[in-house]
């Protein structure tokens, strides 16, 4: 991630250090219920989307969604401060 670069440069304001250290984990999170998901092995013999008819894996399934929505909320909020603390000569505008 390209902002990943400004979390140990001394120029940055330590505010927005630290917004992107919390971005970092919200999205290494996500990371890691999608992989939950992706590594989960079902019963040897039944095939993984055959599991949608059954109660329990739908709420599983719906779980690991709620999680990733509250975590991409999370991270939004991260970004609509970190914003807040850029100023315009932050960016360049030269591209």
């Amino acid at each position: 991630m390209p902002w990943k670069k400004h979390l140990d440069n001394p120029a940055v304001n330590p505010q927005l250090q630290d917004l992107f250290s919390k971005l970092d984990g919200a999205i290494s999170k996500t990371q890691g219920t999608v992989n939950k998901h992706w590594k989960y092995k079902p019963d040897s013999g039944v095939e993984k989307y055959t599991l949608l008819k059954t109660r329990e894996y739908r709420d599983t399934l719906l779980g690991y969604l709620c999680n990733i929505s509250e975590d991409d909320k999370n991270a939004l909020g991260l970004i609509r401060q970190a914003i807040e603390l850029i100023d315009d000569g932050y960016f360049d505008r030269s591209v």
